[in-house]
């Protein structure tokens, strides 16, 4: 009776781990509904539940837990009219602590890393293909800004995402996998890296594109260098260049050249601005309001350094600090409070102060020991640990000029990477070699 549990409880964190990778860019219900089944699995599965608590990351998710609740209450307490705010916020800060669940169940009671990924970028490949516009796609001439029914800044990050992915990955995709011939692999490969980087162009997102810019060429050269030249060495891969060399140079650069020379150009002179220290004159614009915004932040933090003003109170600051320049222009006409920093390093310190700054740095200082041991114990293939050192850079960027880590996109983001790189982490804490299965994930086939 309890192997036949286990094995429902295997099946359904399973299934809904991959759900939820593959809806997160779909559908916000099924990837919801998805996350919590995954999640109650997890918390019913036994072996799941020894191992987390033995798992020092999971240990310091528990610790920043428990002082995000006390900060809440006391926060509720200090600022009453915050109350329901500060409770709402604390559950979203601790979502992406489900990540945990997903590592788990990506790594047993097989490895499927490269499984969810693949399905991960099909999600979000066929959400944005359900609102292309598809005469601009057919030209792929960008005509209007967009985020494809996503917020166009996180969809640059996710479309910057799934670029660097398919290049890191290229090797196992155009070789061929379970789910498609070799011979499907160099078309699939194109089509989607095709889509992936018009998407990148199409949100005119300035921290997309400076992340992808900054992190994707160095991580490159690091994924090919040394033992990984040897993935560019078969016949298979010079076509796939050659074909990416056409599609860039022939398709996309004309239309992304001119559009990324046009955004740049539109707030030129809030740039110039900005270079000459003359933030008090600064043209009206996105750059000017988060320029004024993060100046706020900094003295709001400064203000109560060590524990922050509580994890729900950024909109209450701002919309009590009778700063003219935090209003911004809302759609149909009139102006309204900003709502966040725009910086996540800044929410982190105004909400949470120096203290839960550092808690929420520990966390991740134990995230990223863990998968590094796994890569260099051999139990991580060297694709999957640069793609997860190259997302992480991407989101690192990415998060000095937004904050969306209590929505449900970046949430959801963070949660399948995090989730997938920790899964080789955690795949130790069952034999999988006992079953006669390899421990690491290091086919080129996915």
């Amino acid at each position: 009776m309890p192997e036949r549990r286990s094995a429902l409880l295997d099946r359904v964190g399973t299934g809904a781990s991959l759900l939820f990778a593959v809806s997160a860019g779909v559908s916000v219900a099924a990837a919801s509904v998805a996350l919590g089944l995954a999640v109650i699995a997890c918390s019913l599965s036994a072996p799941a539940r020894r191992a987390l608590l033995q798992d020092d990351a999971a240990k310091m998710a528990l610790l920043l837990a428990a002082y995000l609740l006390v900060r809440a209450v006391w926060a509720a307490v200090e600022i009453p009219e915050t109350r329901a705010k500060q409770l709402t916020d604390t559950v979203r800060w601790l979502y992406p602590l489900g990540f945990l669940a997903v590592a788990w169940w990506v790594a047993h009671p097989r490895p499927k890393a490269s499984l969810a990924l693949a399905l991960a970028l099909a999600g979000l490949l066929v959400g944005m293909l359900l609102s292309v516009d598809w005469g601009s796609l057919e030209s792929f001439q960008v005509q209007a800004r967009t985020g494809f029914k996503l917020k166009i800044t996180f969809f640059g990050l996710a479309a910057g995402t799934a670029t660097l992915g398919l290049l890191l990955f290229a090797p196992r995709i155009l070789h061929g996998g379970r789910w498609w011939p070799a011979w499907l692999g160099l078309p699939l490969w194109l089509v989607a890296l095709g889509l992936s980087l018009y998407g990148l162009v199409a949100t005119r997102s300035r921290g997309g594109w400076l992340a992808a810019a900054v992190v994707i060429p160095p991580t490159l050269v690091v994924r090919y260098r040394g033992a990984g030249r040897a993935d560019l060495g078969d016949r298979r891969m010079a076509l796939a260049g050659l074909a990416a060399l056409v599609l860039l140079a022939g398709v996309l650069a004309p239309s992304a050249v001119s559009t990324v020379a046009q955004r740049l150009s539109e707030e030129a002179p809030a740039g110039h601005a900005v270079l000459a220290g003359e933030l008090d004159e600064i043209p009206e614009s996105s750059i000017a309001f988060r320029v004024h915004v993060q100046r706020f932040g900094l003295e709001s933090w400064l203000a109560r350094p060590l524990v922050g003003w509580g994890p729900g109170s950024t909109e209450y600051l701002i919309a009590h600090s009778d700063d003219p320049s935090l209003l911004h222009p809302v759609v149909g006409g009139g102006r309204a409070w900003l709502d966040h920093l725009h910086n996540t390093y800044l929410e982190a310190l105004v909400r949470l102060g120096l203290v839960g700054t550092l808690l929420l740095l520990a966390l991740l200082w134990r995230i990223f020991r863990a998968v590094h041991g796994a890569y260099r114990s051999g139990g991580m293939p060297r694709d999957h640990a640069v793609f997860a050192a190259g997302w992480t850079g991407l989101l690192a960027i990415w998060s000095l000029f937004d904050f969306r880590l209590l929505h449900y996109d970046v949430r959801y983001y963070w949660i399948i990477l995090a989730g997938v790189a920790y899964s080789f982490s955690v795949r130790g804490s069952r034999p999988a070699q006992a079953a006669g299965r390899p421990v690491g994930d290091t086919g080129g086939r996915m």
